[in-house]
Order: C-alpha cells, then structure tokens, then sequence
C-alpha cells in the first residue's frame, strides 16, 4: 500500500514513517520545511496544509493517509492562538477536501 504521512518530520510522524516502511509499505512523508530522518526507500514531498496546489500534488498517487502534521507548541498557541487555527483547523479542513 502507499501512503502518505503528513507531518512526517515531527516525532511521531517520523515513527509512523518508519514503522510503516518496516511493515513495507511504500511511504510517501510530506514535510513542510525541514527534512526528516526517513528510512531508506521514502519518498518526500514538501508541501503546506494551507497551500490546496501542494496538498493535491501530495496525495496524487497514494492510497491512503495518516494525518499527522500540526503545531502543537502551547505557549506560542497562547501567542498566536489565529496562526494554530488557521493550521490546525483550516489547514486540516483544506486537506480533507483532497
């Protein structure tokens, strides 16, 4: 099966990576910036959950998906409450519509 794992570079979206290549499926990690530690054999695509163009490039091809990709930083949720919604939620929302 291959599949995609959003938030992919975070801690437990990279076990879910690794665990997923280990019970050898095809994975496809999506990072928004930074490059994860994937085990060999992973393709990695960069995109953003509020960038829709990214979002179909990044399901294109795959079978299914394990969402995984937030900010979950509470302090700076505290500061910034708009900019882990505008993630979170709407961020989550524009990827359910792909």
């Amino acid at each position: 099966m291959r599949v995609l794992v959003t938030g992919a570079a975070g801690y437990v979206g990279n076990a879910v990576v690794h665990q997923l290549a280990a019970a050898s499926h095809q994975v496809v990690a999506l990072v928004h910036e930074s490059e994860p530690r994937a085990a060999e054999g992973v393709e990695i695509r960069h995109g953003s959950l509020l960038d829709p163009e990214s979002l179909s490039a990044a399901v294109r091809g795959v079978d299914g998906v394990v969402h995984l990709a937030a900010l979950s930083r509470v302090r700076e949720a505290a500061a910034d409450p708009l900019r882990y919604y505008r993630v979170n939620v709407v961020g989550t929302l524009t990827f359910s519509k792909h």
